[in-house]
């Protein structure tokens, strides 16, 4: 089996100024500034409702995403990937997450080579290889964070 850690956390969020100035506190607490920059202005709801955001922090980089790709050209939102998402715990917090059907989905249309190249089976097609390293990227982070799957 293939096991594969990401580089980042990728965070689609529900479309609210409240719920952007919530994570604008929270990004500020984790001392973010834009990715691949020093600059530690204050973080507004703004900068985050405007447009997909890269993140640097104290505990890692994090994608902030108002959209993310979907097949047939088009885009999904956070009400839109809700609807099939399962609970984990974090922090002694349950967080939303992505089915794997609809990671695999996000992961296809946006068709980057490192989502990918490295896994593709014997037929070209990369969904095997996405659901072998989700499964193994979702098991690591599980047992590194302490996560446990929960149930709504």
């Amino acid at each position: 089996m293939i096991e594969y850690r990401t580089k980042d956390v990728d965070v689609l969020v529900q479309d609210s100024m409240d719920n952007f100035a919530q994570l604008a506190a929270a990004l500020m607490e984790l001392g973010a500034r834009p990715a691949r920059t020093s600059d530690r202005r204050p973080i507004t709801a703004e900068d985050l409702a405007i447009a997909n955001t890269q993140w640097d922090t104290d505990a890692g980089a994090l994608d902030v995403l108002v959209s993310a790709a979907w097949p047939h050209d088009s885009t999904v939102v956070y009400a839109d990937i809700r609807r099939n998402a399962g609970l984990v715990e974090v922090g002694g917090h349950a967080v939303a997450a992505a089915s794997l059907d609809d990671l695999i989905r996000m992961k296809e249309a946006a068709d980057r080579y490192k989502d990918t190249s490295p896994f593709q089976n014997s037929a070209g097609s990369a969904a095997t290889g996405i659901q072998t390293r989700t499964a193994a990227t979702t098991r690591s982070a599980c047992s590194t964070s302490k996560m446990a799957p929960t149930t709504e």
